[in-house]
């Protein structure tokens, strides 16, 4: 009972398979571990405090069946730093449902469930957040200030949810110090205008979406982007002129999108990056019109793996020193 770590299983974990188990609200007394998981444990009495360690820093929960996060259970636990719900039957978050979690939590993930629906602004009082890990949901939609109070976010994973547009207000001017933004996997269609205004992002993930046309609002006002992800949205036919201006970054990869056929003048017009633009494996891509890279600040192009037939540099509009590689 003593040490860093405790995990207990309550059923079949290869299987994922619960059952039912019931701890007594001693259980616990002298284990003096930073963490704790309990997996497949499907009689969970949320009326009885278990009485947990009160030094605890990570608290998993995985396969257990529950159907909303459990109040009493949480309650005086002011070291906690993480708490990890993993393959749950929670279906929405509310206001009120992470009332009892210390307000000093950093990261709070719940993924590969059952949750749809975030109501309010269900994470106001975790002021300290750092980490929002929600990945593997059935998510559709997010509202307007549903990360309101979050100041201190740095990360968000939204990666293999049912979302199909990005609103604005969603991300305002208080997340500054947001960094990376995963929503890789959805289904989304499309961005509003001033989505990620005054953002400072480090990694914006976008891959394995719906879009068909990548238009020229979606990024507008996004200060700097160091990283975009933009692969494998396989109904992507067109990017807009434009669609990157002001933006400064470092390595920005637009790869294996194979319904994109053509580059149009000014695709990268007044795109800053440091590093490089890898554009390769988009097997379908044949033609780069005149001026497509115009005013586009960047060391090398990747272009390997397309179906380019006119591979005449001199018409793309590069700056001086750009090296391109096919």
């Amino acid at each position: 009972r003593q040490g860093v770590s405790l995990r207990l299983a309550f059923g079949d974990c290869s299987s994922g398979n619960p059952c039912k188990f019931t701890v007594a609200t001693d259980s616990f007394n002298g284990f003096s571990g930073t963490l704790l998981r309990i997996d497949c444990w499907v009689g969970l009495d949320d009326t009885v405090p278990l009485n947990l360690p009160s030094g605890l820093l990570h608290l998993t929960f995985g396969g257990t069946g529950l159907m909303e996060i459990p109040k009493n259970l949480l309650r005086n636990l002011d070291t906690l730093q993480q708490i990890t719900f993993r393959r749950h039957k929670i279906n929405v978050i509310t206001e009120d449902s992470l009332s009892t979690i210390n307000k000093g939590l950093r990261v709070f993930e719940i993924g590969n469930g059952d949750l749809d629906s975030l109501q309010g602004k269900p994470f106001q009082r975790l002021s300290k957040l750092a980490g929002l890990i929600l990945d593997g949901n059935k998510i559709s939609d997010l509202s307007p200030g549903v990360f309101d109070g979050l100041g201190e976010l740095q990360r968000v994973n939204l990666r293999e949810n049912r979302l199909m547009k990005i609103r604005r207000y969603v991300f305002i001017s208080e997340h500054i110090k947001l960094e990376q933004i995963d929503f890789s996997y959805n289904q989304i269609r499309d961005i509003e205008s001033n989505a990620f205004s005054n953002l400072n992002l480090k990694a914006l993930d976008l891959t394995g979406n719906k879009f068909t046309v990548f238009a020229n609002h979606y990024l507008n006002n996004l200060k700097r982007l160091d990283v975009l992800m933009l692969r494998r949205c396989h109904q992507l036919v067109k990017i807009e002129p434009l669609a990157f201006e002001g933006i400064v970054g470092e390595t920005w990869r637009i790869t294996s999108n194979y319904a994109l056929t053509e580059l149009v003048g000014d695709t990268f017009n007044g795109l800053h990056l440091e590093k490089d633009l890898v554009l390769d494996d988009n097997n379908h891509l044949q033609k780069v019109r005149e001026n497509a890279f115009r005013n586009l600040s960047v060391e090398v192009i990747s272009i390997r793996g397309s179906a380019i037939e006119d591979k005449d540099i001199s018409k793309w509009g590069l700056g001086p020193g750009v090296k391109v590689v096919f």
